[in-house]
């Protein structure tokens, strides 16, 4: 029934021989290291609480920001919308299907410096538009 590590046989031993001072020193050192662990566990809590507080101010705003994005963009859509339909008309009041296209898109080469040339597209699409008014 000898265990080949020690055992408790061999702590029991082992204390009783220890000088004072070691003992002392293991008593303060093991006061120590509890110590610091309870310090590390509060540390550990407030740490999670300021984590799960600021993770939930960030999807706080970030639910904030989206509604106020969707709403702003449902906004643009209508009155968007609204200067397609006011301005897509012909003169016999009918949708004029060109018009919206022209309408879509940009003309002013200047604002688009960073995208390739589209010139020969911008070209084609007048065209196009002059055609069908000039055909009815």
């Amino acid at each position: 029934m000898n265990q080949s590590n020690g055992g408790p046989q061999y702590e029991a031993f082992a204390q009783m021989n220890e000088p004072e001072t070691i003992r002392k020193w293991r008593e303060e050192f093991t006061n120590r290291i509890e110590k610091k662990d309870t310090e590390e566990e509060t540390k550990r809590k407030d740490l999670r609480e300021q984590a799960k507080k600021e993770l939930d101010d960030f999807y706080k705003q970030r639910t904030e920001q989206l509604e106020r994005t969707k709403g702003q963009n449902r906004s643009n859509n209508h009155t968007f919308e609204d200067d397609l339909f006011k301005n897509g008309h012909s003169t016999n009041g009918k949708v004029n299907d060109w018009d919206k296209i022209t309408n879509l898109c940009e003309f002013n080469p200047k604002n688009n410096r960073s995208q390739k040339d589209l010139t020969r597209y911008r070209s084609v699409l007048l065209q196009l538009k002059q055609q069908q008014t000039t055909a009815k």
